[in-house]
C-alpha cells in the first residue's frame, strides 16, 4: 500500500498537484510518511519532513483543547457567557464559550475582512472593531463560521490562564506532546525550515499573498510539521491531555452543518446511522492548506500538510482511503 500511496503522490508532485507532506498511520503503525515538491521555488529547496507549514484552522483544534484543559482545571465553564470576561461586548450575556467553540455564536461576519488582515492589530483592536456590532442571528439558532469566535476564545484562554496564549498551548499542549515543532507564527520571525506559501494565477505558481498571521491568534497562526501533528492526533484520540471525561465532550458534535456532517469543539464529523464514521479539521491561507482526518472504526489517521493553497484536499484524501480499501470516498465532492 506503502508503494501505491508514494505513486500517487509522486504523479501529483510531477503535475505540481501537491507539495507538502503526507502521513498514514493504521492502528499503531505508519503506512507513510513522505515529502513532495518544493519549500522553496526560487531555490529549488525540496521540502523534506522537517518542512514546516502553516496548518490554518487546525488551529482551531488546538484552541478547543486549550479551553477543556482550562475547563477541567475548573478555571471556566463552557455555558460561562462571553461578558463574563469582556462585559461591553455587545449580546455578550447571550454569547457562551460553547457557542463560539461550535461556531454558532451569530458574531458578525466583516465585510472588510481583506482589509485587516494584511496589517498587524491586537486582540483588543479585534474586539474593539467587533464588540459593538450586532449578530447575525441568535446565538445557537444556526452554524456559520467564524474565525473572531476562536480568536475570542484565544483572549478568553489568556485572561482565565494570564499567560498569552502561545505561552499557554506551549506549556500545556505542544510540550506534554513532545511537539517541539511547531509554535505561532509571527510575519517577521525567522522561523528554520519554514516553507513558502504558493497559489497559482492563470496557470501559473506564484508567491502568495502576504497576510499578518498576528490577526488568526486561536483561529489560524499555527505551524507545525507532519511528525507533530502526528503527535497532535494521537494525543487527541488517546486522550492524553485530558481526562476521559472531558476528553470524550471535546469529541462529541454539537450542531448540524449539513447532511450528515455536524460541527463540535474545533472540527467536523461525519456520521452514519447515529455513529461517527470519521472526524477531521482541515484548513487554508493565502500559500497553504492542510488537513488531518481521523476514522475510528479503522483506525486510520490521514495527515496532508501543503505549500500550494490551490490544492485539492479531500479529493487527495478520498484518492487515499480507495487505495486503502478500494471503497467510496470519505468526502462527497460536488
Amino acid at each position: 500500500m506503502e508503494s501505491k500511496i508514494d505513486t500517487y503522490f509522486k504523479k501529483l508532485e510531477e503535475n505540481q498537484q501537491f507539495s507538502g507532506t503526507v502521513l498514514v498511520a493504521k492502528g499503531e503503525g505508519i503506512i507513510l510518511k513522505e515529502s513532495y515538491g518544493v519549500t522553496n521555488h526560487t531555490y529549488n529547496i525540496p521540502n523534506t519532513i522537517n518542512s514546516k507549514f502553516l496548518i490554518a484552522s487546525i488551529t482551531k483544534s488546538i484552541t478547543a483543547m486549550a479551553i477543556m484543559i482550562l475547563e477541567e482545571e475548573n478555571k471556566l465553564n463552557v455555558h460561562d457567557t462571553l461578558d463574563k470576561y469582556i462585559p461591553d461586548f455587545l449580546n455578550g450575556d447571550k454569547i457562551t464559550i460553547h457557542n463560539l467553540l461550535n461556531h454558532s455564536s451569530g458574531i458578525w461576519g466583516d465585510p472588510n475582512f481583506l482589509d485587516i488582515v494584511k496589517k498587524s492589530h491586537t486582540m483588543d483592536e479585534l474586539i474593539d472593531r467587533y464588540k459593538n456590532k450586532p449578530l447575525d442571528f441568535e446565538p445557537g439558532d444556526r452554524f456559520e463560521y467564524s474565525n473572531m469566535g476562536y480568536t475570542l476564545l484565544a483572549y478568553i484562554i489568556e485572561k482565565v490562564s494570564r499567560k498569552k496564549y502561545e505561552e499557554f498551548i506551549k506549556e500545556n499542549i505542544f510540550k506534554k506532546l513532545s511537539m517541539k515543532d511547531t509554535g505561532c507564527y509571527r510575519n517577521e520571525n525567522i522561523i528554520k525550515d519554514m516553507a513558502s506559501g504558493y497559489e497559482k494565477k492563470n496557470n501559473k505558481i506564484i508567491n502568495s499573498d502576504i497576510w499578518d498571521f498576528s490577526n488568526f491568534k486561536g483561529s489560524g497562526d499555527i505551524y507545525s510539521t507532519i511528525e507533530d501533528l502526528y503527535k497532535w492526533t494521537e494525543g487527541l484520540v488517546k486522550g492524553k491531555l485530558l481526562s476521559e471525561e472531558y476528553n470524550t465532550k471535546l469529541l462529541e458534535d454539537y450542531g448540524l452543518i449539513y447532511d450528515n456532517f455536524y460541527y463540535g469543539y474545533g472540527k467536523i464529523f461525519y456520521k452514519k446511522n447515529d455513529k461517527i464514521e470519521f472526524f477531521y479539521q482541515d484548513g487554508g491561507l493565502p500559500g497553504f492548506k492542510s488537513i488531518y482526518v481521523i476514522y475510528p472504526p479503522k483506525d486510520l489517521t490521514i495527515i496532508l500538510l501543503s505549500n500550494y493553497s490551490f490544492i485539492k484536499t479531500p479529493e487527495i484524501v478520498n484518492r487515499i482511503e480507495e487505495i486503502l480499501y478500494k471503497e467510496g470516498p470519505l468526502f462527497e465532492i460536488d
